[in-house]
């Protein structure tokens, strides 16, 4: 009998799975600040915690920039025009964000919105005078008592508020004064103290050679 080897071959199948993994750098924006896009890599876009109010704008972190008319942090504040310019001739009304002109009875408002001039005037004038220059009648110079009124009170408190810098400023140069004055006696004082001690060195030194000289005369002694 023959001894032989036999091959058989046998399908076999064999899964294969590939892992890769893959690194992303994410960036974050600093606070107040964040990206005008999800998509958008730079942080452009100021944040405000609080909205800006009568159409402000967020220009910074929390800071609104602000339309003529409007101040504060947030735009929330009006502007009170007619006290901080007084740009009407007779009398100017506030509103929200702005302001109108009126005149008292008798005047006719320009086209300039604020000048005010007498009727009788105008018609004298002629309607081709377009020459004439405006110019205030002495009633538009009259203010009334409220007006005078806070004016001298304004100029009380700036009086007041003077006169306590004025003894602030006093007490001041008091206190400079007294502390130049003991900087001079502290001089003084050191200077003598200086001269006391050089002459105990003195005094020191001469009762050392009279003590050598009563122990044995020496070429030192007087």
């Amino acid at each position: 009998m023959c001894t032989r080897v036999q091959v058989m071959h046998e399908p076999a199948f064999r899964d294969v799975i590939r892992h890769k993994s893959a690194q992303q750098v994410t960036y974050d924006c600093c606070n107040g600040w964040t990206r005008e896009s999800p998509n958008a890599d730079a942080c452009l876009k100021p944040v405000c915690s609080t909205a800006c109010y009568n159409g402000g704008i967020c220009s910074a972190p929390d800071t609104c920039s602000c339309p003529t008319g409007f101040t504060g942090r947030y735009c929330e504040q009006d502007i009170n025009e007619c006290n901080d310019k007084k740009p009407c001739d007779q009398m100017c009304v506030n509103t929200m964000g702005s302001y109108y002109c009126k005149c008292r009875e008798g005047f006719l408002l320009q086209d300039d919105q604020q000048s005010c001039k007498k009727i009788g005037d105008l018609l004298s004038q002629g309607s081709h005078d377009d020459d004439a220059f405006e110019a205030r009648d002495m009633e538009n110079e009259i203010e009334s008592q409220e007006d005078v009124t806070a004016r001298l009170q304004k100029i009380e408190k700036m009086l007041a508020n003077e006169k306590v810098h004025t003894h602030d400023l006093e007490k001041t140069l008091q206190n400079t004064y007294k502390m130049e004055k003991q900087q001079f006696d502290i001089n003084r004082l050191q200077t003598n103290l200086y001269n006391t001690e050089t002459r105990t060195l003195k005094l020191e030194g001469m009762v050392n050679l009279l003590m050598k000289c009563r122990n044995g005369p020496n070429t030192h002694c007087p």
